[in-house]
């Protein structure tokens, strides 16, 4: 908690200088879609909520890099909000891309693992994954994970199918200044539909910030 105070006083002071959301984020994340190959099993996860398909433009995307480029971002690229990147036949070329334009970009793949083995793998980090990050779900499914040869920095988390949907009608007000958020000056959320949300968690976005397809 003490970290994530840190974090958001930090994004506070980078925003206040200069104004710039998006040159002072560190992470920007893409929906590549509303789908997820768990969601089916997962059903107190948001992911198993969405009442059509949904798949972003590869044109938008290109789009979003070159916004990104424009705006001087630095940080670190990820392809998921409530989605399974690996789902999306595109994922190998989009990353390739976001390389060529944005040099000095970190790209970051988390995924549930379900489809990384020792073959895949070289595939991912030859076409500019920097950082790969996977949660185990079950012993099982962890040890699994634990043993692939990886050459690039890699996370396995304990995991299991848990009940985040209720996390969303719980109600934490603020109490004093210190306790405000600065997700959304720290990480830049940009869902399947185009919409900017608040944070990570924010799947409803009701009170987003615009929508990359109109502005």
């Amino acid at each position: 908690k003490t970290r994530e105070k840190t974090k958001s006083q930090a994004a506070y002071k980078a925003f206040e200088k200069d104004s710039n959301i998006i040159r002072n984020a560190r992470y920007v994340n893409i929906m590549l879609s509303n789908q997820c190959n768990y969601a089916t099993i997962h059903k107190l996860c948001p992911a198993s909520c969405k009442s059509a398909k949904e798949i972003m433009q590869t044109s938008l995307i290109r789009m979003i890099y070159k916004d990104l480029y424009e705006s001087g971002f630095r940080g670190i690229l990820q392809f998921h909000i409530y989605n399974e990147p690996m789902n999306d036949p595109r994922l190998f070329l989009l990353i390739k891309e976001a390389k060529e334009v944005l040099k000095n970009v970190t790209i970051s793949l988390y995924t549930n693992g379900f489809y990384l083995t020792d073959d895949i793998i070289p595939d991912l980090y030859e076409n500019g994954v920097d950082i790969l990050t996977t949660t185990g779900y079950g012993l099982e499914e962890y040890h699994r994970l634990m043993k692939l040869n990886v050459e690039i920095p890699f996370f396995v988390l304990g995991g299991n199918l848990d009940s985040r949907l209720d996390w969303y009608e719980s109600k934490n007000p603020v109490k004093s200044v210190d306790e405000r958020c600065g997700c959304f000056l720290n990480s830049i959320n940009i869902y399947s539909n185009g919409d900017i949300g608040l944070c990570c968690l924010d799947y409803k976005h009701p009170y987003g910030l615009g929508n990359v397809k109109e502005m």
